[in-house]
């Protein structure tokens, strides 16, 4: 009877084996899933410096012309590029179409070394300072003021 018995609790005893070691696993699956999440979030919100997309300079030739360079980063469709300026009272919208397109490398985008000039300041009721602006999908890429020709 004793011997029965043994037997029988030695079975059990390894049955008792295999659910210890599947509850030891799943414990591990938890701490390991609690750990990468709890890193994704302290790592999520490190802050990164993102690269510039596109580089612009603006100049301006004795205050007779606006000129736009394109010093690096990603090409733009001419089509997607706007250049707004805009004084105390109105505002012009321009497009690449409206001025002169100097050292264009690929067809129908403004990409790095293009330069962009113009200097059609009669056909504009702006007066004094001039804010030019010069967007992309409503995304600005540069932003200054100069003074309006006289």
């Amino acid at each position: 009877m004793l011997r029965r018995w043994t037997r029988r609790k030695q079975r059990e005893m390894t049955a008792r084996a295999q659910s210890e070691v599947t509850g030891e696993t799943l414990f591990l699956a938890v701490v390991v899933l609690s750990v990468s999440v709890f890193g994704i979030a302290a790592l999520g919100t490190v802050a990164v410096d993102r690269p510039t997309l596109v580089e612009l300079s603006e100049t301006s030739g004795d205050n007779e012309y606006i000129e736009l360079s394109h010093a690096g980063g990603q090409s733009l469709e001419n089509e997607s590029v706007r250049i707004i300026l805009q004084d105390e009272t109105s505002s012009v919208t321009l497009s690449l179409t409206d001025g002169e397109i100097l050292n264009q490398s690929v067809q129908d985008r403004f990409s790095a070394g293009t330069v962009w000039r113009w200097d059609d300041w009669e056909s504009t009721p702006l007066t004094g300072a001039v804010t030019v602006r010069v967007l992309t999908d409503d995304t600005i890429l540069l932003e200054a003021t100069k003074p309006r020709p006289t």
